[in-house]
């Protein structure tokens, strides 16, 4: 990951530069400090620019346009003395804010954020947290079956174990009786899905075999299995709801729910 950081409080830049370093080995983190040395290093392959709003010589609004308009993929990182909402004039163009002075946890955090997002703007994501969605570099796949869609999310849910035909038709058709009219409705979603994916140029996600159906996680970025890898860490991105448009979905929510309620306890204990 390229990082640049803009800033003239070179004291707290050095803090940054080696906890980044320390945090992963080889990103390749470049200090400026004069405006006019930006431009030349805003290109494709910066993945993260942190940018200082106490540096009273940066013209924000104009340079964060610029980032983008070059890299739109960028991730950009306001860093201030005050609260999120006293920038709000530049932040809303943004992804991240961090408040100064930096705190290790907090470097800690942004980084691990920015390499999601990054991660998520360059390859197949997975929401799960709100509604359920599929995006291919950022932009929603559309499912021409919404149960084909439906029975993927279950897929998702089920954190690359076996879907079989019965378990996917109970909680899809929870009203059908289990007779081979309903079975045909399972295997047109899951051709479905297969077209779709194929569709879009996407392998390696989606398998299924005779009466069963799975997921290859490591295939893609899911904010629910990130969650799952370290609630403390991922704790803010979950938004108090999971698949909301599924009814299946709430007994997970239910043991997100008390894995959030737990990492709030111990923190107070």
């Amino acid at each position: 990951m390229q990082i640049v950081v803009v800033d003239d409080d070179i004291d707290n830049n050095q803090v940054v530069i080696n906890e980044l370093l320390a945090i992963s080995k080889g990103n390749q983190t470049r200090v400026i400090t004069e405006l006019n040395e930006c431009h030349s290093f805003m290109n494709s392959n910066v993945h993260l620019v942190i940018i200082s709003v106490c540096s009273p010589q940066i013209n924000y609004i104009s340079f964060i346009e610029e980032i983008k308009l070059k890299n739109s993929k960028s991730v950009i990182c306001l860093a201030g003395n005050n609260d999120a909402q006293s920038v709000n004039v530049y932040i809303q163009n943004c992804d991240l804010y961090i408040k100064k002075p930096y705190s290790i946890s907090e470097i800690h955090k942004l980084y691990e954020t920015a390499l999601l997002l990054s991660k998520r703007m360059k390859r197949l994501y997975i929401n799960t947290f709100g509604r359920f969605d599929v995006l291919l570099d950022g932009s929603a796949i559309h499912f021409h079956n919404a149960k084909a869609k439906e029975l993927l999310a279950l897929c998702v849910d089920h954190c690359g174990g076996d879907v079989t035909m019965p378990e996917a038709i109970d909680k899809l058709w929870p009203n059908r009786c289990y007779d081979e009219k309903v079975k045909r409705l399972y295997r047109k979603a899951v051709i479905s899905i297969h077209e779709c994916f194929e569709e879009n140029h996407i392998d390696g996600i989606f398998e299924s075999s005779r009466g069963v159906c799975c997921i290859n996680a490591d295939e893609f970025e899911c904010d629910y299995y990130l969650f799952l890898s370290n609630p403390h860490l991922y704790s803010d991105m979950f938004n108090g709801m999971y698949m909301f448009e599924y009814e299946w979905a709430e007994n997970t929510l239910i043991q997100i729910e008390k894995m959030i309620n737990k990492e709030t306890d111990d923190e107070f204990e």
